[in-house]
């Protein structure tokens, strides 16, 4: 082995251990209810399908969530000894996932052509920051799979791919379709762009099309015959409109909560709502709730206009909003440091990015696919740190790159070479 590779490899095993010692597989609390996830894995598991994900009732079939990451956490009680262990279960393997993700940075920098040293700069910046590890909620698992999933996202604009290729990359989006389908206009996005690269063959690209399409038919076909109405993997929407648009909310979550907001609209929290859901169905409930939530819009663009604002800032810019979220006491759910670290990344990420169009535009449109596409849906609903989690390696990647080649510049070396070969 070279001794450049043995070099890389000790870094990677050295951001592996930083990484387990900074989010320990620690044995978690006994569940007291709260999270939907859960509560749908639990009914999983019980032999009651997926329903009921809300607290004080049950509320019948669900598709209050994307069926895939409940299915794992419900395989994983199903095969615990107990409830206390499957909870240390998914705590493990929520370090895992992040060990996972910190460890394949280096790599999709370097395969990018970003360079091997850039994407362990962005790795460092995911420690420094502590972003958070979601043990109940999929979002790490989505980050992860998308970061994998960009590895052939760009080859697919430089080079012809072979069909196990092209096959293996449709079954990751189908899959990842399945545990989040917010990443929907990604995948639009991304397959026009491979339309006009014109690196494909005609039945490749129907492959990209069809297959992540067929491989969510069986549970579009269960959602009709549960709800005798088409649902598109999820069905919250209407919900979380709501919730997120009146007259108390806020643009965060966490301020939603410490307000008492949150408790007067969510089910989780009202009994009343929850009633209503078993009332009306989680369509019917839905289709209610977001009409609600439209109305409230329409008549009050001003308010709309200023939380929609906030939440994009808070995305993007999330220290710029540190008055305003000083409530939040400090601790793993809010730190103010996290925020200014994310806030100076996304600033940077911007030149990344415009270095990136100049010297290595497929990186640079593969990035943009993620950072254009995945966030819009999260300016509209209340802002949680946990949703940006998937796209953040799409921000820390192009921040590093840009320090990166403004050292050289100063340093009066060379850019990072296109072909991914620098390190």
């Amino acid at each position: 082995m070279q001794p450049r590779r043995i070099i890389e490899a000790f870094v990677v095993v050295l951001l592996a251990a930083c990484s387990l010692i900074l989010y320990p597989p620690l044995r978690h609390h006994t569940y007291l209810g709260g999270y939907e996830s859960l509560s749908l894995a639990r009914s999983l598991a019980g032999g009651n399908g997926f329903a009921n994900p809300f607290a004080f009732l049950a509320t019948g079939p669900s598709a209050h969530l994307a069926p895939l990451f409940p299915a794992l956490m419900a395989f994983v009680f199903s095969h615990s000894s107990s409830d206390q262990a499957a909870l240390n279960a998914m705590e493990l393997l929520a370090t895992l996932i992040v060990v996972l993700q910190v460890c394949v940075l280096p790599f999709l920098a370097r395969y990018l052509g970003l360079g091997f040293y850039t994407g362990v700069g962005a790795s460092v910046l995911w420690l420094v920051a502590r972003l958070p590890k979601e043990a109940f909620w999929e979002q790490n698992s989505t980050g992860l799979l998308i970061a994998v999933l960009a590895f052939p996202m760009v080859a697919a604009l430089r080079q012809r791919l072979s069909m196990v290729e092209v096959a293996l990359c449709a079954v990751l989006w189908g899959v990842l379709l399945l545990l989040c389908p917010a990443v929907l206009p990604a995948l639009g996005a991304w397959l026009v762009l491979v339309v006009f690269a014109r690196k494909q063959k005609l039945t490749q690209k129907l492959v990209l099309v069809l297959v992540p399409l067929l491989m969510l038919v069986p549970w579009t076909v269960r959602n009709y015959r549960a709800f005798h109405h088409f649902v598109f993997v999820r069905d919250n929407m209407g919900m979380e409109m709501e919730v997120s648009n009146n007259p108390c909310a806020t643009f965060s979550f966490q301020l939603n909560v410490l307000s008492g907001c949150y408790s007067l609209h969510h089910p989780n929290e009202n009994f009343e709502e929850v009633f209503h859901v078993a009332k009306l169905g989680e369509v019917g409930y839905n289709q209610e709730r977001m009409g609600v939530a439209k109305e409230w819009i329409k008549s009050h663009p001003r308010e709309f206009a200023t939380l929609t604002a906030e939440r994009f800032t808070a995305f993007w810019l999330p220290s710029v909003l540190r008055p305003e979220q000083r409530p939040i006491p400090p601790g793993i759910i809010y730190s103010p440091f996290r925020d200014v670290v994310i806030t100076i990344a996304s600033l940077a990420a911007v030149g990344g990015l415009v270095l990136l169009w100049r010297n290595n535009r497929s990186a640079c449109l593969v990035f943009l696919v993620w950072l254009v596409t995945y966030p819009p849906i999260y300016y509209i609903t209340q802002y949680s740190e946990r949703v940006r989690i998937p796209v953040q390696w799409a921000i820390l990647l192009p921040a590093c790159y840009a320090v990166s080649e403004v050292w050289k510049r100063l340093a009066g070396g060379t850019q990072t070479p296109v072909n991914g070969a620098g390190s």
